[in-house]
């Protein structure tokens, strides 16, 4: 019976495991050989330097730090503030308050937006000449604020944060999911022991979360 069943798991694997292997193992070991040659267009040459391109890459190119200082503050906004966005949102959702269901909606609606639209969005709100950011600011009298925004530097990486940041809408869908899936006995027996609304959220509904 057992054997019967690994079959079928296997079968059922089968499909995510070759997606797995043609769209990210392969391309990915296919750019670690790349990264170990020479490669040029014109002339067309492909020579074997090892691991010179790295050395160069760490010592040689001053743009690479700055990328990946850009790259570990992304990363870090995103794990950090990013997802506790989505779960305070999840959590006052959970209680329902008036209207409740219409937020859920609008917040989400920003994620199933095409990226593209939402860069096409972006991009003219922040327009030099006729964004409504700089409009808005020349408006109230602050034309000392009006940047350029996505290509100035002191700018560009802020301005570019925003256009995902407050929109956490999956990570409120997913612990929304799950408090509204958890036993309602469990709250239950908080409130008969004296719980307040906010030891029952910490020490029982953040918990079952974390699972």
């Amino acid at each position: 019976m057992k054997q019967k069943n690994g079959g079928w798991i296997a079968l059922f694997l089968a499909p995510a495991c070759i997606l797995f292997i043609l769209i990210f193992a392969i391309p990915l070991v296919m750019v670690f050989v790349t990264s170990l040659f020479d490669y040029r267009l014109l002339p067309r040459t492909f020579t074997f330097v090892g691991f010179s391109n790295f050395v160069q890459l760490f010592t040689e190119d001053n743009r690479f730090w700055p990328i990946f200082g850009n790259t570990v503050k992304w990363l870090f906004i995103h794990c950090i503030f990013h997802v506790t966005l989505g779960t305070l949102l999840a959590f006052i959702l959970y209680k329902k308050p008036r209207c409740w269901k219409f937020v859920r909606v609008t917040y989400m609606i920003p994620n199933i937006i095409s990226q593209s639209a939402i860069a096409m969005i972006f991009l003219n709100l922040y327009n030099a000449q006729y964004g409504a950011v700089n409009s808005f600011l020349k408006l109230v009298g602050l034309e000392s604020l009006q940047h350029n925004w996505l290509f100035e530097t002191a700018t560009a990486f802020p301005s570019v944060t925003l256009t995902w940041f407050l929109f956490a809408g999956y990570t409120t869908t997913l612990v929304l999911a799950q408090l509204l899936s958890t036993d309602e006995s469990l709250i239950e027996a908080a409130e008969i022991d004296g719980a307040t609304s906010f030891q029952i959220d910490r020490l029982v509904m953040f918990p079952v979360v974390k699972k």
